[in-house]
């Protein structure tokens, strides 16, 4: 991307810096006029022992926008979602066993996603984030549809083994809350964020 189309929520000739290497972050944020530079960044991504869903996201949203830093832009997005269940992080599955055990455990009930997003101007040294709770419902799904979707790999890079706007579709039944902070986004408060950093 060549980050100069930024439509209305950057003042003129600000630069946008998108710290991650997610295309569903991205995606979204192309779809509402954001063509933002890309840095992917590597952090120590290792949750604290007894540390809540909601800080870590947090912690690691704002470690992912500080690593951007290095980028030299006006503006660092970082992101962080995870996927709650009774409590616990479920992130990225280890290989297709440990996704298939995850959509079983999700099978038939309700989970939480949380996308925290972190904003920082490095001219100001201001921290912007916040982090987006939506609740998810699945339906009851066979162990043969399981492996079934598990064998399109779609669930090998994401937190919880599944993608909402993908083939994931599928598992959903219903929704509470932001359908994009879910696909890795929330775009209602990462525009908001966007339009109190400048």
């Amino acid at each position: 991307m060549t980050g100069k189309k930024q439509l209305f929520w950057l003042k003129k000739g600000r630069t946008i810096c998108l710290a991650s290497a997610s295309p569903r972050r991205l995606e979204l944020l192309v779809q509402v006029g954001i063509e933002p530079f890309v840095y992917p960044t590597d952090v120590n991504e290792t949750i604290y022992k007894k540390e809540k869903p909601k800080k870590y996201a947090k912690r690691m949203a704002i470690a992912k926008a500080q690593a951007g830093l290095k980028s030299g832009h006006d503006i660092i997005l970082g992101a962080d979602t995870v996927v709650v269940l009774d409590g616990k992080v479920l992130g990225k599955p280890a290989d297709k066993r440990d996704a298939i055990n995850m959509l079983s455990k999700l099978s038939g009930r309700q989970h939480k996603v949380i996308t925290a997003i972190a904003i920082i101007s490095p001219k100001t040294d201001k921290i912007l984030a916040k982090e987006v709770e939506t609740k998810v419902w699945f339906k009851k799904v066979s162990k043969s549809d399981i492996r079934k979707y598990v064998a399109t790999n779609e669930p090998m890079d994401k937190a919880g083994s599944y993608g909402i706007q993908g083939v994931g579709a599928f598992l959903v039944k219903k929704i509470k809350g932001s359908y994009s902070g879910v696909v890795g986004l929330p775009l209602f408060e990462t525009l908001h964020l966007l339009t109190n950093s400048n």
